[in-house]
């Protein structure tokens, strides 16, 4: 597993690491490109494995080479499922960055950390493991890609920034357009969409009446 880091305490930041880290600000994680740190079933005994790239969490950017993998404990009964995060610790002399595998209870992991400037653990994927296998049942990609919200004078305009996945645009027209992935896997542009409206029961009115032997009174209102 080779992973670096930049931005800790002791480390040396020069601007162009400082332009691509200034760049991210405004979001607790962003990640680089759509597949950096991409989680995926490694060939390993119950291995996830992660792609090529760059995040960025609380002003400490890590980079992987893709050799970065965690091997995940064995379900002693049924399925279990662990949330792995890429765990960052800050203080002189114990400044790391590492994989770590967080048991889940239901939908909560435990034991995660969520100090910045202490320790924090960003996640990563969601990946699951069955009793008596050596494979990784499933992974769910827990990735949250952040950017700035912007105004842009054109939609030509907003597909020329450069921004990353959920960056959002502002139109002249008040029109908003945001940042998506494509089939392709490649960044675009599209309108947002609104919301669908809520679905309103029809609630009949109830009048003095009998039903199976049981009297009711009403005002006749809904």
């Amino acid at each position: 597993m080779a992973l670096t880091s930049i931005g800790f305490g002791d480390d040396t930041v020069d601007e162009d690491d400082w332009a691509r880290i200034n760049g991210a600000n405004g979001s607790p994680y962003s990640y680089s490109a759509p597949e950096s740190w991409r989680p995926y079933t490694g060939g390993g005994t119950r291995t996830v494995a992660f792609a090529q790239g760059s995040t960025l969490g609380w002003g400490v950017e890590v980079t992987t080479d893709g050799n970065t993998s965690i091997s995940l404990p064995a379900a002693s009964s049924g399925t279990v499922s662990h949330l792995v995060c890429l765990r960052r610790t800050w203080g002189a002399g114990q400044r790391t960055v590492g994989l770590v595998a967080l048991l889940m209870s239901g939908a909560s992991p435990i034991g995660r950390q969520s100090t910045p400037g202490v320790q924090d653990d960003q996640p990563l994927c969601v990946a699951t493991v069955t009793a008596g296998s050596n494979t990784v049942t499933s992974i769910r990609d827990m990735r949250v890609h952040a950017a700035k919200a912007h105004y842009a004078p054109s939609l030509e305009a907003a597909m020329l920034a450069g921004a990353g996945l959920g960056a959002q645009f502002t139109l002249p027209d008040g029109s908003k357009y945001v940042s998506t992935l494509s089939p392709a896997g490649t960044i675009a542009v599209t309108a947002e969409r609104e919301p669908e409206p809520p679905t309103i029961p029809a609630i009949p009115r109830v009048r003095t009446g009998v039903i199976t032997g049981t009297q009711f009174n009403s005002t006749g209102t809904a």
